[in-house]
């Protein structure tokens, strides 16, 4: 097997999860932002408990701040947070106003499925999901051994479409080897550590060190630079950050979606803000909900589960690995070849969404100033409703 894999889209990272958890011989840990209770939901659910069954010590955190999420649009329906608390609601009602108000006639509070209490009560498994730490990363790591992160949730319409009939494009990346996942580790251990690959933001902390990751991915291009985003917001660093590049000659491209699920009018303002920063900016949108968080230049390439928006750059904790877009370059080297093959099927990859995207027209381009200003409010408004959950955390009462 090789030391490195994409994987791209819902199918093909579950399946490759799925084999994983079956191969587990000693240890699996989770972090995860949303766990819907539908179908890849349960599944997942049922292989973890497999794996507890056969020894296996299962750690999953859950952060509580992914309920309002699940239960403002798709099935209305989480996994781990089957009775949301008060500010939670407030808040999915009021995301469901703005962006879904079908689901507004869809109840909140559900029974708890059947295999969340067959994982909560199995001696080797510990769950941490009533602690609001607005961690909004995705990463899997087994046996120690293998790392997997990226921008996929544990939700259907990662393996197909959303209830809107929008196909979703997403990817995780996997690392087979023991010398990056204690890489990772020593690099997790403390929120203030740099490493070359990684970059993260722990918002419990107030530590935010994927933005001077990101900017200086910006800063450093010389020919081109394309970055695939599902949200933007206009921040200012950012903004100023894509106006000198283009004043160096950098070729940027950018590939949203062209009906967002969240976000949409302010990712258009802030695109129009950019075509009026630069001379040259390209936009596309693509017909599939473009969930992929990626940046490429001719020098480095992220992915992960950070987008260039006010709340991922500032607010929430996050999760990005950091790629040299130079084999040579790479950590240790690469002696057999096998980063340079699994770079250049990722170049290839992100290159053909932007192959695949059609040119943003003056009307696509069009947003409502007041469902921009209400996301923009929404965003300093949330901190109101801070209330603490109910104790649900393993060994308490549920």
């Amino acid at each position: 097997m090789n030391d490195y894999r994409l994987l791209e889209g819902g199918r093909e990272a579950f399946s490759e999860i799925i084999n994983c958890i079956r191969n587990a011989e000693k240890s699996i840990e989770i972090h995860m932002f949303i766990w819907r209770d539908d179908r890849i939901g349960n599944r997942l659910a049922k292989e973890v408990a497999d794996a507890a069954d056969r020894g296996v010590k299962i750690t999953i955190v859950k952060d509580r701040y992914g309920s309002v999420c699940e239960y403002s649009e798709e099935g209305g329906r989480s996994f781990f947070h089957y009775e949301p608390v008060l500010p939670d609601l407030i808040k999915a009602n009021a995301l469901k106003l703005g962006y879904h108000p079908e689901m507004l006639k869809k109840r909140c509070r559900q029974e708890m499925p059947d295999r969340f209490w067959r994982l909560f009560s199995h001696p080797n498994v510990m769950i941490r999901r009533d602690q609001l730490l607005k961690d909004h990363s995705k990463f899997y790591v087994i046996d120690e051994k293998i790392l997997i992160l990226g921008g996929i949730n544990v939700e259907d319409k990662e393996i197909g479409k959303d209830m809107r009939g929008m196909a979703y494009l997403d990817y995780m990346i996997a690392f087979y080897s023991e010398d990056i996942v204690s890489r990772f580790r020593d690099f997790y251990k403390d929120v203030q550590n740099k490493d070359l690959l990684f970059a993260r933001n722990d918002a419990t902390a107030g530590y935010f060190g994927i933005k001077e990751r990101m900017l200086e991915l910006i800063d450093q291009a010389e020919r081109k630079l394309l970055i695939v985003m599902p949200y933007f917001s206009m921040y200012k660093e950012v903004a100023k950050a894509i106006e000198k590049a283009d004043e160096r000659g950098v070729s940027i491209t950018v590939v949203l979606p062209k009906a967002a699920n969240f976000y949409d009018d302010t990712n258009k303002q802030t695109m129009n803000d950019w075509r009026r920063r630069t001379g040259a900016l390209q936009i596309l949108f693509s017909d599939r909900m473009v969930h992929a968080k990626v940046m490429m230049s001719e020098k480095e390439i992220t992915v992960g589960s950070c987008n260039l928006n006010r709340r991922s750059l500032d607010s929430l904790g996050e999760l990005n690995v950091f790629l040299p877009a130079d084999a040579a370059a790479f950590p240790g080297g690469d002696p057999d070849g096998t980063y340079a093959a699994f770079l250049d099927d990722l170049k290839s990859h992100i290159q053909k969404i932007a192959a695949e995207a059609a040119p943003a027209t003056e009307a696509g381009l069009m947003f409502s100033r007041k469902k921009a200003g209400f996301e923009s409010f929404s965003y300093y408004a949330e901190n109101l409703f801070k209330g603490r959950g109910r104790k649900h955390d393993k060994g308490e009462n549920v």
